[in-house]
């Protein structure tokens, strides 16, 4: 994609401010690309989105954030791109403030350990990838009382192919 200026019909080149009742958002161009640093706000003014890109595409920092009614976190997610692929390490919270999931990216695929935890803050599942192929789970159970009940572990047979 490649923004035109309306007057000079030339790829555009600096600041883009767009502000409305339900939405405002800054972003950077070169040449009609989005380079840069570039941010959403809500209606409230409460940032909703900031990342980078260089010459349209994204690269570095991440942040999507979404709000209930209330204006309080609903979820919130951060993690790195390096050419328009997820890279490194990507973080989710829900609106309690506490870690949801975490899952390491390479090049655009889960590679290594992608954890889950439930609402009380406990690990619900391991998963291991490499190449964006599951290799190995762990399961976790626990009682009311927050005590581990048991724990399952697989092995993810790429020739049976079953899904654990």
């Amino acid at each position: 994609m490649t923004i035109i200026d309306t007057n000079t019909q030339e790829s555009f080149t600096g600041e883009f401010v767009y502000i409305s009742e339900e939405f405002s958002m800054i972003y950077k161009f070169i040449n009609g690309k989005f380079h840069g640093k570039g941010s959403e706000f809500d209606f409230d003014g409460k940032r909703v989105y900031r990342g980078e890109t260089i010459m349209g595409m994204e690269y570095g920092y991440y942040e999507l954030i979404s709000y209930d009614d209330r204006g309080i976190i609903e979820n919130k997610v951060i993690g790195q791109y390096s050419g328009n692929k997820e890279d490194g390490k990507w973080t989710e919270w829900g609106g309690n403030g506490q870690i949801e999931s975490e899952k390491n990216y390479k090049d655009g695929k889960l590679d290594g350990k992608k954890t889950v935890w439930d609402e009380n803050g406990q690990i619900e599942s391991d998963v291991n990838y490499t190449d964006d192929n599951p290799v190995s789970r762990t399961e976790y159970s626990y009682f009311e009382n927050g005590q581990k009940e048991y724990e399952i572990n697989q092995k993810y047979d790429k020739e049976k192919g079953n899904t654990w």
